[in-house]
């Protein structure tokens, strides 16, 4: 990108006025796949106030790129602003289950969660609120739809406060006991046919008569010549 360099030097001046024009002669796929170039243009727009802005970019940017502490904790300052305090504590959460998550967003988490108990009802969630208008609504679900399904996951885990590392771990164990359970169907759908089988292969032997050997077959034809002999003495 050959204006990063400008972008970076007018941010360290905090001029942000000047900054932003230089963002529109990036593309959208740019803004959404370079997690530096989206971040920045993020900060620029959340330094001059426009928060909803750099809401929706960030939130695109971790659809993208999920797992950015930097990306993630400036959607919770976004939110914070906007007064969703409820969700930005998730957004804060979710940084600190990432590793090597800098000491300051615990501090400003600690900082968050009195003044929302303070305010909140005693039974409410901390949990994303999903946009209620109809056009925030249409462009959150877009947004989502687009993104693959490893994506989608990382990012659902992202808003629940999980690592989206640890979803993945999840969705794999899942599939690992799904397999052993249906092998282990399988095996034992195959031991109780043979076990059956054989259980009917005894049945059916003790049913039939023994078979008459040679040998049976010569003693009773004796017996039979024996019983005539005497039968003839006898008269």
């Amino acid at each position: 990108m050959n204006n990063l360099d400008e972008i970076r030097q007018l941010m360290d001046k905090k001029d942000f006025v000047h900054a932003l024009p230089l963002f529109q002669q990036c593309s959208d796929s740019e803004l959404a796949s370079n997690t530096d170039l989206g971040y920045l243009l993020g900060l620029c727009r959340f330094s001059l106030s426009d928060f909803k802005a750099a809401y929706d970019g960030l939130t695109v940017l971790n659809l993208a790129c999920p797992g950015e502490i930097r990306v993630i904790y400036l959607i919770g300052r976004c939110l914070e602003e906007m007064g969703q305090e409820i969700e930005a504590v998730a957004m804060f959460e979710a940084c600190l289950r990432q590793p090597k998550c800098p000491r300051f967003i615990q501090v400003r988490l600690d900082a968050l969660r009195p003044a929302l108990q303070a305010t909140s009802a005693p039974d409410s969630v901390s949990r994303y609120q999903v946009p209620t208008d109809e056009e925030a609504l249409s462009s959150f679900s877009h947004r989502l739809g687009m993104a693959d399904a490893h994506t989608q996951l990382a990012y659902t885990g992202t808003l629940l406060g999980v690592e989206p590392g640890s979803i993945k771990k999840i969705y794999r164990a899942v599939m690992i006991i799904t397999a052993v359970l249906v092998f282990v169907a399988i095996v034992m759908t195959v031991v109780n046919v043979l076990s059956f089988s054989s259980a009917l292969t005894g049945v059916d032997t003790k049913a039939m008569p023994p078979a008459s050997t040679e040998a049976d077959v010569r003693r009773r034809l004796t017996n039979k010549k024996e019983r005539k002999h005497r039968e003839m003495f006898d008269r």
